[in-house]
């Protein structure tokens, strides 16, 4: 991957609570997870990028996770932030 041609780490911290196994779109989970980690790594010219995963909740049938990705990168400038999750936008290519 190009983090480590960077020079950059990559941390992957799961809860240990989080169940190996659930239901759910997988392959809409991992685009959007990949999708973070590559914009991550591309603005990240050195330090670190990190995927998370935290168990929020959970009953007998239903298990709410958070999954964040955190990095040391440049950061989006505050008059771009609201075009972020607008559709068919990019704040940077």
């Amino acid at each position: 991957m190009k983090a480590a041609s960077k020079g950059i780490e990559v941390i992957c911290a799961l809860d240990t609570r989080t169940p190996a196994r659930v239901r759910g779109d997988g392959d809409r989970l991992r685009q959007v997870v990949l999708n973070l980690l590559s914009n991550a790594i591309k603005f990240t010219q050195s330090g670190e990028v990190e995927v998370r995963s935290k168990l929020v909740s959970e009953t007998a049938t239903h298990h709410l996770l958070k999954v964040s990705v955190r990095d040391t990168g440049i950061g989006i400038p505050p008059d771009a932030q609201s075009k972020l999750f607008s559709r068919f936008s990019q704040v940077d290519s």
